[in-house]
């Protein structure tokens, strides 16, 4: 992914001169500098209400930092609906590797998964804003036909990203969580099917790394979305009928987030 600072000006936060130019080229930058609002001293709402915490988060008197009450409030995808691509033949590729949502944090053929993937998607799918926020730049990937969309929590300082998918919003949009802000698109401008992905990045104590975003989410929502979610993977199971891209008991038990955080990448 190249991601970018350019979306900076467009939002009322101040990232410090000196940290922003050294964050660009970096492979995360786009979505990790939000969160150096606190340590660059820009600017932290009202006066003496917040106080600055080392890792660069803003605390509140109430103790809780925002990136700490951050939640997701859609899945970006609509689980009930008629959104898969499955292929009868579960021995052909993608099938006979990944099932149809990849478990963040697994060890996928020798690279571990740093985003929450949606694969064998129907093309022309409709994805949705995961937050209330602000479209903070969306990032043209001619060689796979599509955009990466990056959409920002400014309460929050946080920034998601949906990758691999074609915008019907534009940069500096405001859009709210459950709004239709994209569509799936071929894989690799050919395949009869899609795959996009939901990306969550944090700065922690200075080294980036990756969340499952469905650790996140907000309590009106998780009881519901995890079960959707827990249908489609058995579902899978059964289509799949025992190949390699199949749950296992415990990834059923466990759900899609097999670990908490992932190296970026």
């Amino acid at each position: 992914m190249q991601w970018a600072l350019s979306w900076l000006g467009s939002l009322r936060w101040t990232v410090c001169s000196e940290y922003a130019s050294a964050m660009r080229g970096h492979a995360v930058a786009l979505l990790v500098s939000a969160l150096v609002l606190a340590s660059c001293g820009g600017d932290g709402g009202a006066g003496g209400n917040s106080s600055t915490r080392s890792n660069g988060s803003t605390k509140s008197n109430g103790g809780t930092t925002a990136a700490e009450a951050f939640r997701i409030d859609s899945l970006p995808i609509d689980l009930s609906a008629d959104v898969w691509a499955w292929p009868a033949n579960v021995d052909q590729w993608p099938a006979s590797q990944f099932p149809p949502i990849h478990l963040f944090g697994k060890d996928y053929m020798g690279k571990v998964e740093s985003t929450l993937t949606f694969d064998m998607v129907k093309v022309g799918a409709t994805v949705l804003s995961p937050i209330t926020g602000r479209v903070v730049d969306v990032r043209p990937q001619p060689e796979t036909c599509d955009v990466e969309l990056y959409i920002g929590s400014e309460t929050a300082q946080q920034v998601l990203s949906l990758d691999h998918v074609v915008a019907t919003v534009n940069k500096g949009d405001d859009v709210v969580a459950g709004q239709a802000v994209a569509t799936v698109p071929a894989w690799q401008c050919k395949e009869s099917f899609g795959r996009f992905e939901l990306m969550m990045v944090r700065d922690v104590g200075g080294v980036v790394q990756a969340f499952c975003p469905i650790d996140y989410l907000s309590d009106a929502m998780a009881s519901r979305a995890k079960a959707d979610i827990t249908k489609v993977m058995t579902t899978w199971n059964s289509h799949a009928a025992g190949a390699k891209s199949a749950y296992s008991d415990q990834e059923l038990a466990n759900g899609v987030c097999a670990t908490p955080t992932a190296p970026a990448n």
